[in-house]
């Protein structure tokens, strides 16, 4: 990733502002959460052997960027692990691309296992780029995405929201 990439590349060694157009890749044996848009990166312990840190962190992320969140899956030994995280980001109205494993020579992963994740797009991983070019392209002529829109990370911003969700909904004025 880090030879052919065409945008930054970081190994997150520590807690980390996300960016937009930056690929983060995240050490083994370590779980990823993301806080008003940080990555925090918490080593596990022997006795903490943690089996779903990619659904953790695709919830993490699906809670603070909702329908902005574009989560791609490439398959590794785990591979349960992301079936509930790309639930979550379904359930905020992001997408989700699969690593095709068939046409990645992965064995013993059936048609069914790759029907549990429900992903928008199985497709080869060399094809990944090209699709996430496409949906942006395509949200960006929806005016459902823009670049410079930024999502509230502001305490006082996120609760006036709260509060004008809440009188909209049950015309309670606070």
């Amino acid at each position: 990733v880090f030879k052919n990439a065409q945008i930054p590349v970081h190994e997150i060694i520590h807690d980390i502002n996300l960016e937009p157009n930056h690929i983060y890749i995240m050490p083994e044996n370590n779980t990823l959460t993301t806080i008003d848009g940080v990555l925090q990166l918490k080593r596990n312990t022997r006795n903490e052997r943690q089996t779903n840190t990619i659904d953790l962190f695709f919830e993490s992320l699906s809670q603070v960027y909702k329908s902005y969140l574009i989560g791609i899956l490439l398959f590794s030994e785990s591979i349960f692990d992301g079936v509930f995280g790309f639930k979550k980001i379904k359930e905020f109205g992001g997408v989700t691309i699969l690593q095709n494993p068939n046409s990645e020579g992965i064995k013993n992963v059936s048609q069914n296992v790759i029907a549990i994740y429900d992903a928008d797009f199985v497709i080869k991983s060399a094809d990944i780029p090209a699709e996430l070019l496409q949906i942006q392209e395509k949200l960006t002529i929806n005016k459902a995405y823009n670049e410079e829109e930024n999502l509230p990370n502001q305490e006082q911003e996120i609760l006036n929201r709260i509060i004008q969700l809440i009188l909209l909904n049950t015309a309670n004025d606070f």
